[in-house]
């Protein structure tokens, strides 16, 4: 774990700054221009660092200060996606959106494709 993960802790709950307004459904949710204590993003990503103990990567869909869709996954699985890029590759993923005036939060999987393996007509050749 690098030295600024360490130190990173959650914010106490009566720090928490984020306020409903943040989440607009018209434009997104509110990111940018706000303190640290009022981003969703760093919330979480803190909570989920001290949680699960390592580093956890942001991702996003959006631009500005308003986001669509608010991913984060472990540092781990950025790192392992080139390289298990050619096979099989799975990532977890903590999620919030807002999508057709829903807010939606949870945990997804994606999952890369496989490379189907090359099956001789020959059962006996094949294994089988």
């Amino acid at each position: 774990m690098n030295k600024k993960t360490q130190n990173a802790r959650p914010f106490p709950r009566t720090a928490i700054g984020f306020q409903p307004e943040y989440l607009d459904f018209e434009k997104g949710i509110h990111v940018g221009n706000l303190n640290e204590n009022q981003r969703i993003t760093r919330i979480l990503k803190l909570a989920l660092e001290a949680r699960f103990q390592e580093p956890f990567v942001t991702e996003r869909f959006g631009r500005g200060v308003f986001w669509q869709w608010i991913g984060f996954l472990p540092r781990a699985n950025r790192t392992a996606k080139p390289i298990s890029s050619k096979v099989s590759f799975g990532c977890s993923k903590f999620f919030l959106t807002i999508d057709e005036q829903l807010f939606k939060c949870g945990f997804s999987v994606e999952r890369g494709m496989i490379q189907p393996r090359l099956i001789s007509r020959n059962p006996a050749a094949a294994g089988f």
